[in-house]
């Protein structure tokens, strides 16, 4: 499988993991559990617009992107974000390991995370062009 194909597919992967992560919260309710934020209010916050972006629609956007377009600047630009998605995945897995309280999100976390550092990787070699050994030398 080449180096480009399977960083599409980890930013595809990745967006599903995002939307099983709320999946999860938002399952609760059939269990009888309060999934309210505290301090909710009944609106939707705009920052959720800002999340969601992040996280759902710019990366299916850029996957598909990277489907067509795979030049220099789409590498280098896959790079920073495949960090930037590391770093938010990192802090997100830790914050819900300090809490503690939910081990199907710390395990779906802990996937997340470990994906996004193979993403890294792939991007790391994808820039160097290298790409289709990318997951074979782990």
């Amino acid at each position: 499988m080449s180096g480009q194909l399977r960083i599409v597919l980890l930013w595809v992967i990745l967006v599903i993991c995002m939307i099983l992560h709320f999946d999860y919260h938002v399952s609760e309710i059939f269990y009888g559990i309060d999934v309210r934020k505290a301090g909710a209010n009944g609106t939707v916050p705009p920052t959720i617009l800002i999340i969601r972006t992040a996280f759902h629609f710019l990366p299916l956007l850029y996957a598909v992107t990277l489907m067509w377009y795979a030049g220099a600047v789409a590498r280098k630009v896959n790079m920073v974000l495949s960090i930037l998605y590391l770093g938010a995945n990192a802090a997100h897995f830790i914050g819900e390991v300090r809490k503690g309280d939910n081990p199907s999100q710390i395990m779906l976390l802990g996937l997340t995370f470990v994906l996004s550092a193979v993403l890294v990787m792939a991007a790391r070699q994808w820039v160097r062009g290298n790409a289709t050994n990318a997951i074979d030398n782990l």
